[in-house]
């Protein structure tokens, strides 16, 4: 049995995924290691450099892009290790990560879900996630985003970024698979279920990674875009209040409108065809979310979490 199953989804990363790859194999020390790439119907070379790479890995294509949590979901369900990594194609760990945050797990059976300390590429240290809701949104809409210290305690620490997080195979078994309903913010809700079953979700600062950040994003804008917005309101369909729920569409109007502003006067000054398809994405958010304010638009998600389980692996 692999001691970690270790899970890439791709989506044009080709510029990112080799590297991402070489440091697997150069930090992989004395684990036995499974690696699944699985491509979301890329259009670049992703899936060359993906069979050409020194590690080996298990290429699952998909015909279409599925999404993170979808394509997930396709190796976790064939996964043989103890435990599993979902680990974004832009990152690159730094030696001894893969070893610490397995060994971290192994003396930490009250964790169900880890990750390690995420930094950019200028190595500026990455500010924890919160759970989504009304405040947190107000703040950043107006500005006030300075007002949230970027660490959390380790006590408060509720949620670990999707680009790189472990969790024990038999995990799965307890709280099921990620939401395929959420194209964004399935990390959110995969931790926060775990939350509710009784666990904790803790970061492993000793533990670094590199993450470049939506390097894949980049090739498909507009279906970013409006999936980060329509997929926060989905999670909060599923875990808030519809009053806090709707009073978040309402802020998401106010934003998507000023940001269809922003960039229609930068097409203007300078035009592209990247400006243009923000143009044309927010004006569609600006009219398709308040069709949100009625639950289960657009996709109902799965079920809420049961209540809590006995604690243990």
């Amino acid at each position: 049995m692999p001691d970690l199953s270790i899970v890439i989804v791709t989506f044009n990363a080709a510029s990112c995924l080799e590297p991402c790859l070489q440091s697997i194999r150069a930090t992989g020390g004395d684990l036995q290691l499974e690696v699944f790439v699985v491509d979301n119907a890329s259009t670049d070379d992703t899936l060359v450099v993906a069979q050409q790479a020194k590690l080996k890995a298990s290429i699952i294509r998909n015909e279409r892009n599925k999404g993170f949590p979808e394509a997930n979901n396709q190796a976790i369900a064939v996964a043989a290790g103890r435990y599993v990594m979902l680990l974004n194609p832009d990152t690159v760990l730094y030696p001894g990560a893969l070893a610490t945050l397995v060994g971290f797990m192994e003396r930490h059976p009250e964790c169900a879900i880890c990750g390690p300390m995420l930094e950019d590429a200028a190595g500026t240290i990455a500010e924890d996630l919160r759970r989504p809701g009304f405040t947190l949104y107000l703040r950043y809409l107006v500005g006030m985003r300075r007002l949230l210290s970027s660490q959390l305690p380790p006590h408060r620490l509720e949620i670990v970024s999707g680009a790189c997080l472990v969790f024990p195979r038999s995990l799965v078994a307890r709280i099921g698979l990620l939401d395929p309903d959420l194209f964004w913010c399935e990390d959110v809700d995969y931790c926060v279920r775990a939350v509710d079953f009784g666990y904790r979700v803790m970061k492993v600062p000793e533990a670094r990674v590199k993450h470049l950040v939506g390097v894949s994003a980049r090739s498909n804008v507009g279906l970013v875009l409006e999936r980060q917005y329509t997929s926060k309101i989905k999670y909060l369909w599923k875990r808030a209040s519809p009053l806090e729920t709707r009073l978040v569409i309402g802020l998401f109007v106010i934003q998507a409108a000023a940001r269809a502003a922003k960039w229609a006067a930068l097409s203007a000054i300078r035009p592209s065809a990247e400006a243009r398809t923000r143009v044309r994405t927010f004006a569609w958010l600006v009219r398709e979310l308040p069709r949100y304010f009625r639950r289960g638009y657009g996709g109902a998600g799965i079920a809420p979490t049961p209540q809590r389980a006995a604690m243990g692996r």
